[in-house]
């Protein structure tokens, strides 16, 4: 185990290590062609659409994971895709409809409210070929899809802003990224993709697995919420630049969280299914795993609560001198979280969703509560304190149920 699970991990981190690292070596050069208002309003455009892209596959997504036979697993992976396209045309029609109420709520939107759906089908099937690899450990083929999404974003990007000047130069390398790979993802697919589905083969893969679109869709939405929730908070309590810190704490601190805790965490969801099956339980794995992932993330995590201030500045410029602080201060929870995200896939491989969405439900609400006091006390300080705070407190509970889990027979 120990060789095999350590082999692939290496390569997924291979892959995740340079879509990782293309974003963080620019940041410096886009932190200097937008401006922290104009990175905000991206961050509000980026919370929502992700968000939206949750409700787009109801979660039976991550389901495909969990089918034994191949014809299971490629009903449900055929399912997702044709839900994800009707969800799509469901968003446009709402927009349609309900526009002047959405924009009256959210006039930011003004200017791109009819791409979201859209924006929103991307991502989902982006997510859904990653599932789809996953489950038959094409870990090589999923590091070429982040590493094209990452180059094509970065690159464009830059262009958009330096060369033509567009304000919405981060807009639309977002989206430009993901319908690159998603279309090289369809090409290498195309066959199973078009393959015909039955009406009633769908029912079906929806029926089988309604705990995932009762249980792990609302889960899921609220830690979504929770994550992006604050973005969306301060551009529309508070100020555009506090959603900026936000974001490119998020770029930052998450780039270490991915690479290897997610990783990690994407070996470990596929080692100890298939350990649950064979031994009714996956505490060996779970203990490999955590004791891994402190070691890889101490240091690291360390590194940067103490030069974070120092380096913030230096990097980015003048405009995001305050940033630097705001790392120090949300530093902790990214460690906790480092550690207990991949390992509460507990939830999924014991079948106990609903811890999960008590979770996210309170962890929704402290962070909301957090930006709000911000608000009305008019110090950003007290948000970022509050998120913190709440972040160390879900995590390490979802760490301790996960660890319960894995003993269980």
């Amino acid at each position: 185990m120990d060789k095999s699970f350590v082999k692939n991990v290496i390569v997924v981190m291979s892959g995740t290590a340079v879509a990782q690292a293309i974003p963080i070596l620019i940041t410096p050069f886009l932190t200097r062609i937008y401006t922290p208002e104009q990175f905000g309003f991206f961050s509000f455009f980026v919370a929502t659409v992700v968000i939206t892209s949750v409700l787009h596959t109801l979660r039976l997504d991550v389901s495909i994971l969990q089918q034994i036979s191949r014809k299971d697993s490629r009903n449900n992976f055929l399912a997702v895709i044709r839900i994800n396209a009707c969800m799509m045309l469901l968003g446009f029609v709402i927009i349609f409809i309900f526009k002047e109420n959405i924009l009256a709520i959210a006039p930011e939107f003004d200017r791109y409210i009819y791409i979201i759906p859209f924006v929103g089908f991307i991502i989902a099937f982006y997510n859904t070929i990653i599932c789809w690899d996953n489950k038959y450990k094409k870990y090589k083929r999923i590091g070429v899809y982040k590493v094209l999404l990452s180059s094509v974003t970065a690159l464009s990007a830059i262009i958009f802003g330096q060369i033509f000047g567009l304000v919405y130069g981060l807009l639309l390398s977002f989206v430009l990224g993901y319908l690159v790979a998603a279309i090289f993802s369809l090409i290498i697919h195309h066959k199973v993709i078009c393959t015909k589905i039955r009406l009633d083969r769908m029912v079906a893969v929806v029926k089988l697995n309604k705990r995932y679109i009762f249980l792990d869709t609302p889960s899921t939405l609220l830690n979504v919420c929770s994550i992006q929730l604050p973005s969306i908070l301060f551009v529309t309590m508070m100020s555009p630049v506090y959603a900026a810190y936000y974001y490119m704490i998020n770029r930052l601190l998450n780039a270490p969280l991915i690479l290897l805790s997610g990783s990690v965490g994407m070996v470990f969801r596929q080692e100890a299914t298939e350990q649950k099956l064979k031994f009714e339980n996956y505490n060996q794995i779970f203990n490999y795993t955590a004791k891994k992932l402190v070691k890889l993330s101490l240091p690291i995590f360390v590194g940067v609560f103490l030069f974070a201030p120092l380096l913030v500045e230096l990097v980015f410029g003048d405009q995001w001198t305050a940033l630097g602080e705001v790392v120090r201060i949300l530093t902790p929870m990214f460690f906790v979280k480092f550690i207990a995200s991949p390992l509460s896939y507990s939830f999924y491989i014991s079948d106990k969703l609903q811890y999960d969405l008590y979770g996210q439900f309170i962890f929704m609400g402290l962070v909301a509560l957090s930006v709000i006091s911000g608000a009305v006390t008019g110090d950003y300080l007290i948000a970022f304190y509050g998120i913190s705070l709440s972040g160390i407190l879900i995590y390490s509970g979802y760490f301790y149920v996960s660890y319960k889990l894995s003993k269980a027979n």
